[in-house]
């Protein structure tokens, strides 16, 4: 067997192809690539074979050839794989057709209608130099009723219109190509018009959650112009807005509606809050890089520390 394989590139844009998991894409293109494939496109292998040269476990190995069964690109038992298409795709001369033929009749007898069948065309096109090289045509004819040789017709009347079963046979197949360029058709079609949609679904949110910001921000600079900060509050804030970078508007108005209610509720104590205000500037001047989003919380954390602290039982 040669140490090369016709593999078509178009292979990738196939819609059968291009719809298999990467694992049994990758099982089928070791398949072809195999050495141990004979021209008939026959392998005798067993799964677990495949798995240690693959690396793949033997359960996705099997899920593959069942896939590859399905759409009929394989057939196997456990003494061997069949790679239906392999000998039409390969087949570039009657010497390696012969062969091919050959092992089918001799080891393969419940593979040799379906074989002949699959490989019609390439025998018809080879048959006057295969019968040269020993090859019986006849023989072949018992098995294949409804190809062409057996009204024994040659390569000129094949592509005629109305003029045999080979034609039939060819316009069959270009119609099968055509269906299937336009199942692709439609599912680009269809796989565009849902991106469309998704896009269409993003952008409407997007806007929505648009409008509530603004609205939310207008409720809130509503809010805070009516806010007049004043006395040690006015002093804490200015000394965050020199001091802080305040990223937005949400918490910039945030900023300045916190502090407010932190300076007027009940648990605001002056007797602490000096010494809280003095550990934060000194925090920032130890610390001059931080840029923190939310500065209150963070001063509301120390605030609490010493209020904690302050009213610790004094022990003698």
């Amino acid at each position: 067997m040669a140490n090369y394989r016709s593999v078509k590139t178009s292979i990738w844009e196939e819609p059968w192809f291009e719809r298999l998991d990467p694992n049994t894409k990758f099982t089928y293109l070791y398949l072809i690539t195999n050495s141990k494939i004979s021209q008939s496109g026959l392998i005798k292998i067993t799964i677990k074979k495949i798995s240690y040269e693959i690396g793949l476990e033997i359960e996705v190995i099997d899920k593959s050839l069942v896939e590859l069964t399905r759409l009929s690109k394989i057939a196997y038992t456990n003494d061997y794989i069949w790679l239906k298409n392999f000998t039409k795709n390969n087949a570039h001369n009657e010497k390696f057709l012969k062969p091919a033929i050959l092992e089918i009749f001799e080891s393969y007898p419940e593979l040799l209608e379906e074989w002949l069948q699959v490989n019609a065309k390439i025998i018809i096109q080879y048959q006057e130099k295969l019968k040269l090289m020993g090859i019986d045509i006849d023989k072949i004819k018992k098995y294949t009723h409804d190809i062409p040789m057996l009204m024994g017709i040659d390569m000129d009347s094949i592509g005629i219109p109305n003029k045999s079963k080979v034609s039939i046979s060819i316009r069959k197949d270009k119609d099968k190509d055509k269906e299937k360029e336009k199942e692709k058709e439609k599912e680009s079609e269809e796989e565009f018009s849902e991106k469309l949609e998704n896009i269409k679904k993003e952008s409407e949110e997007r806007e929505r959650l648009q409008k509530d910001k603004e609205e939310r921000l207008l409720k809130k600079s509503e809010e805070v112009k009516k806010i007049v900060l004043t006395g040690k509050a006015k002093e804490f804030f200015d000394f965050i807005s020199n001091n802080f970078v305040l990223l937005n508007s949400d918490i910039y108005f945030d900023t300045i509606y916190s502090i407010h209610n932190f300076f007027k509720s009940k648990t605001f104590n002056e007797k602490y809050f000096d010494k809280a205000f003095e550990d934060f500037k000194n925090y920032r001047e130890v610390n001059p890089g931080t840029n923190l989003q939310n500065p209150y919380l963070y001063f509301t954390k120390i605030y609490l520390n010493i209020k904690k602290e302050a009213e610790k039982p004094y022990i003698q």
